[in-house]
């Protein structure tokens, strides 16, 4: 008897998202904005893990606190709206997207 060949799974294609900085984050990395690709199912929290990778602790210093949570001054939006209004770190990243960091300067209180 003949049997037709099973049907193959579609593949994945990994996630392209453009990365734009802004504020004093530029004053780490050396570019405005680049590409990154990352595999189907990543969240913010893979796509940083790459840029710090790639840029050093001084970079993860300047956007997250020991917690690894971001700090007060760091901003992540993706696709212009802030993570901290989705799932935060966790958030994942649909396709063809944008992801913007921005790193305003610290404000101190006074009084």
């Amino acid at each position: 008897m003949d049997r037709e060949p099973p049907m193959s799974q579609p593949t994945a294609l990994p996630l392209t998202v453009q990365v734009q900085y802004f504020g004093l984050i530029r004053e780490i990395v050396p570019v405005s904005e680049q590409s990154v690709t990352l595999p189907t199912a990543a969240t913010v929290r893979d796509l940083l893990s790459m840029l710090f990778e790639q840029y050093g602790p001084r970079f993860r210093d300047a956007l997250l606190a020991g917690n690894d949570q971001l700090l007060p001054n760091a901003v992540i939006a993706l696709n212009a709206s802030n993570i901290l209004h989705k799932q935060g770190m966790d958030t994942p990243i649909p396709a063809r997207c944008s992801l913007r960091i921005l790193l305003m300067p610290a404000v101190a209180g006074g009084g």
